[in-house]
């Protein structure tokens, strides 16, 4: 497909995770692309999605949660009581920002 379609893929971005309910048995298989060996790993980045290889989606909380939490702060630092945004322009950037 590359060669067909004029493409270029970097190896060195390539992940491997396996998914397999008999996780010791390929835990420390490697994936050969031409004379490039990709060893696996347990959690996998695919377009801003964290997967790890149980499927367990601890890694992808974590990292919402603390994209969350530190939107929340941001906003609180804007929303000052005696100086800063007001009541309903918070409420507006908190939904527009904080909850997605």
């Amino acid at each position: 497909w590359e060669r067909t379609h004029a493409c270029r893929f970097d190896i060195g971005k390539f992940q491997l995770s396996h998914y397999t309910r008999n996780r010791l048995k390929y835990a420390d298989t490697p994936l050969m692309i031409g004379q490039h060996i990709i060893p696996p790993t347990t959690t996998v980045r695919y377009l801003g999605l964290i997967i790890d290889n149980r499927l367990r989606w601890k890694q992808q909380t974590e990292h919402a949660m603390a994209k969350g939490t530190s939107a929340l702060m941001a906003l609180g630092r804007l929303a000052r009581s005696t100086y800063g945004l007001g009541q309903k322009q918070a409420r507006q950037l908190y939904i527009c920002a904080v909850v997605p």
